[in-house]
């Protein structure tokens, strides 16, 4: 069953082969047709002999052309309106002087023959011959007076293998000669005995060259004609119609003419002349734009050439990308710089070359890195003499006018993280190069914004503020290599009271350690002044950080208005970045702002941190001579430092050594305790306390929550810190 299906399909595709085979009606032709040449004449011809047209069987269809007498192709050969057939070619139906060369197996009778279409009849008289072509031959052909163009002949073939087509064998042009450009130069503003482009000027037709011909070049306003220089002459001419150049000239301020005789030449010819001028030294930049016209005996139209472009002696700084970095970081690879003349020379031989950096950035190199033969730090063969932060020097070569461009790649620097912006590059020297350039494009790697800030008090310990969001101006702003940090600064005066919570909000961004926020002491007042997180994995997508739950303590000297978290870490700024620009502050926000409380709200406020003999009283850091501690679960304090901060005076305190009795009176209210006691008298008030006074090293502890709330004091206790902080 599968064989016989097979076999359908076999017998199906070969039927449908069959049906896309050629019919005798052939769609398309089968022959090569071309034509020679084309054939240029000027428009004062009446007659002219143009390129001849074949029609060719080829390689694949190697018999195109009938083999049947009876039945032979037929061929119509069409003149574009404006041509025609000689006349007494079409008078005598001359077919020898149209297809006369063609190949000597064909046969060929004219059909009908017209001042512009001939229709043939062709066949072959040998069987199987092979390639054999048709030439259509089109000797002196009559032109109309008011003819121009492109000579075109049509091919027409019905019902046979011949190829149709319309084919350009010549064209009659508005004028006897045609000027050109053959090429322009670059030349420099103020130069003199200079080349410029070269002007070609073309025969359309041979012999347009005649005795009396003329050809007059303008120059541009106060351009002049160098007539003193080492070519002899205003004009270098070449090619050849050289020979018909008359060696003499006229110069009437910008404008030459130079005249010529026949030429003499039995076929079309060429004549290049290049100019040799003096460029004003006022000269505008831009196109050298002359005027090329034919007088005397020549007919040429007159055009505008561009031979040249003037540019300003000097030369060009360029970058070829300008790419973006994140502030902050160091070890970063620029694009490659390139240093171009303008012209020849226009850079100083044994000179140097001077590139200062934008204060937002700074080159890495020691000038250890200095080796003339290291080619890390050559501007092209200029060796590096001197490197510094900001600047780096080279000095050119005596053989400067060997190149154009001098280029350096990957050059390394270091972005200062507090100044985001356009990197520039400032070139200056006596070498003559001069210029600035953007090489870089340095961003702020983060934002920083606040939300549901809040009002805080002078003085008062753990109040909250609004919740801090660190948001990438990018995927990868916020590194993770380390792991690295990310932190929030308090200023001074201002200290974390409790643990806040980070948390991504956006962003594929992972960190470190389940989100645990860490603290630090950067000023060593015993008080934290900075919280963190560590990075995990770095973002695909920007992310955002979140920091809420945030409370500070504020002590007396912060001034009122804004309080300002910074924003940095090691996640944002390289190290060695920060060193050197003495900058690690990437962003900051005010998450809170500080008011000073009403009189009846002038209350006091302390903390004091377990094992630190720093305490914080009414925001100020205070010494003590012995460092609380904890005992049985609660937190022992030195009896005159408890004092203090419950508002009471050195007279206020009170030590009896025979009964080892403490007593502390404030106003009205006097609160007594014994060593080993665990009762506490307050006027009449009698409180049992679940732990006593007790002497550790000469001073007297107390127990800070039962003395501070005896006074009206409200108490708590910080388990991350570590700290108990009392206020009224």
């Amino acid at each position: 069953m599968k064989r016989s299906k097979f076999l359908a399909l076999l017998l199906t595709f070969a039927l449908l082969g069959t049906l896309l085979l050629p019919t005798a009606g052939f769609a398309a032709g089968l022959t090569s047709n071309y034509v020679d040449r084309e054939v240029n004449v000027g428009d004062k011809e009446s007659e002219a002999t143009f390129g001849s047209l074949y029609i060719k069987e080829s390689e694949d269809f190697p018999n195109a052309f009938s083999e049947d007498e009876t039945d032979p192709s037929v061929i119509t050969i069409t003149l574009v309106d404006g041509v025609e057939f000689p006349s007494d070619v079409v008078d005598d139906e001359d077919a020898e002087a149209i297809f006369g060369n063609s190949s000597p197996t064909l046969d060929y009778v004219i059909q009908s023959i017209t001042d512009t279409s001939v229709t043939v009849e062709v066949y072959s008289t040998e069987a199987d011959k092979e390639k054999e072509k048709l030439q259509v031959d089109f000797d002196n052909l009559e032109i109309d007076s008011d003819f121009s163009g492109a000579v075109e002949v049509r091919v027409d073939s019905l019902d046979n293998a011949i190829t149709s087509g319309e084919y350009v064998i010549g064209n009659v042009l508005g004028s006897e000669c045609t000027a050109t450009v053959v090429n322009k130069k670059t030349v420099a503003v103020g130069d003199t005995g200079v080349k410029l482009g070269t002007i070609r000027i073309t025969e359309n037709a041979k012999g347009a060259m005649v005795d009396g011909s003329e050809i007059v070049i303008t120059l541009p306003d106060d351009y002049e004609w160098n007539e003193d220089n080492d070519t002899d002459g205003p004009v270098i001419l070449g090619g050849s119609l050289a020979s018909a150049y008359e060696d003499d000239y006229d110069i009437d301020d910008e404008e030459i003419t130079l005249y010529f005789s026949e030429s003499g030449l039995d076929y079309r010819g060429i004549l290049d002349i290049t100019p040799v001028v003096d460029i004003p030294y006022d000269a505008e930049p831009g196109d050298c734009e002359v005027e090329v016209e034919g007088d005397g005996d020549l007919d040429m139209n007159s055009v505008d050439l561009v031979l040249a472009k003037v540019e300003d002696f000097g030369n060009e700084v360029s970058i070829e990308k300008v790419k973006e970095f994140f502030a902050g970081q160091y070890d970063k690879e620029l694009a490659e710089i390139t240093v171009e003349q303008n012209t020849e020379d226009s850079i100083n031989s044994g000179r140097y070359i001077v590139a200062e950096l934008s204060s937002n950035a700074k080159f890495i190199y020691d000038r250890e890195d200095i080796d003339e033969d290291d080619s890390k730090l050559k501007l092209g063969d200029f060796p590096c003499t001197e490197i510094s932060d900001n600047k780096i020097v080279w000095k050119t070569t005596d053989d400067v006018e060997d190149d154009t461009e001098f280029s350096i790649d990957k050059l390394r620097i270091a972005l200062n993280l507090s100044q985001p912006g356009d990197v520039t590059m400032k070139f200056s020297g006596s070498a003559g190069v001069e210029g600035e350039l953007v090489v870089a494009k340095s961003l702020a790697p983060v934002t920083a914004t606040v939300e549901n800030a809040t009002e805080v008090k002078i003085g008062v310990q753990a109040q909250t503020v609004g919740d801090v969001i660190i948001k990438e101006a990018g995927a990868e702003a916020i590194d993770e290599d380390g792991p690295k940090t990310l932190l929030l600064k308090a200023p001074d005066g201002v200290s974390f009271a409790s643990r806040p919570t980070a948390e991504v909000i956006e962003g594929d961004l992972k960190l470190d350690n389940s989100n645990l926020v860490k603290f630090r002491d950067d000023n060593g007042d015993g008080m934290y002044d900075v919280v963190l997180v560590e990075t995990d994995k770095v973002s695909k997508n920007a992310s955002a950080v979140k920091f809420s739950n945030i409370k500070l303590n504020v002590d007396r000297s912060y001034p009122e208005g804004p309080l300002t978290l910074r924003v940095g870490g090691s996640a944002i700024v390289d190290a060695d970045a920060a060193d050197m620009f003495n900058s690690s502050w990437a962003a900051s926000v005010a998450a809170a702002t500080v008011v000073t409380p009403a009189p009846d709200q002038e209350n006091g406020s302390a903390m004091f941190l377990v094992g630190n003999n720093f305490y914080n009283l009414n925001g100020q850091m205070k010494m003590m001579d012995v460092a609380p501690y904890i005992k049985n679960g609660r937190t022992y304090v030195p009896v005159r430092y408890l004092a203090y901060v419950c508002g009471l005076k050195d007279e206020n305190i009170g030590w009896d050594e025979a009964s080892q009795t403490v007593t502390l009176t404030k106003g009205d209210t006097v609160v007594t305790m014994m060593v080993g006691s665990t009762t506490l008298t307050a006027g009449e008030t009698t409180t049992t306390m679940d732990v006593a006074p007790e002497v550790v090293n000469g001073r007297t502890m107390l127990p800070a929550r039962y003395v501070a709330e005896a006074f009206g004091g409200t108490v708590t206790w910080n388990a991350d810190t570590n700290a108990v902080g009392i206020e009224f």
